[in-house]
């Protein structure tokens, strides 16, 4: 049915035109042009039917890559162990290359071609991007603090680890 908005009605009161029905498709509509408008309507409808599902599907993905996760958690809980214990192996190592240079200082060490170790940062530094994702390991249960050599000192902000590390 075509008719007048309700604020058109309101304004032309009881000269409002009554409302009448919409034309049907023209009896001669072309064939590619009839087709196009059948297409665009089953579009509409699986689009609408798409929207009717997508919070059942979102919950059901959910519920599923919850229960994968479970059951993948063994197998994970290995893989992350071993790289905090190479971070941690990696933090020593770049504790070791900063005495060795600072030992010799006062030589021209060029020659010896150091290998850049500062990508993650100190491991006494708090806030380095090593012992940031130490901190997110431990908090998520995949490493101990305790497994962390002690002159690193003691964790900050314990429980306030909110999202994943970034750079």
């Amino acid at each position: 049915m075509f008719g007048a908005s309700e604020k058109a009605a309101a304004l032309l009161g009881k000269f409002t035109p009554a409302p009448v029905a919409a034309p049907l498709p023209l009896a001669h509509e072309p064939k590619f042009a009839r087709e196009a408008r059948e297409t665009n309507e089953d579009i509409a409808a699986v689009r609408e039917a798409i929207a009717a599902l997508r919070p059942q599907l979102t919950r059901a993905h959910l519920e599923g890559s919850a229960r994968l996760c479970k059951q993948l958690t063994p197998e994970y809980s290995g893989i992350a162990r071993r790289i905090c214990v190479a971070l941690v192996e990696l933090g020593k190592a770049e504790m070791a290359h900063k005495q060795f240079m600072h030992r010799h200082r006062g030589a021209e060490r060029s020659t010896l071609r150091p290998v850049p170790t500062d990508s993650l940062g100190n491991p006494l530094d708090q806030s380095s991007q090593l012992r940031r994702l130490l901190d997110w390991a431990i908090e998520s249960g995949h490493f101990d603090f305790a497994d962390l050599p002690a002159e690193w000192g003691a964790r900050r902000n314990v429980g306030q680890i909110r999202s994943w590390p970034t750079t």
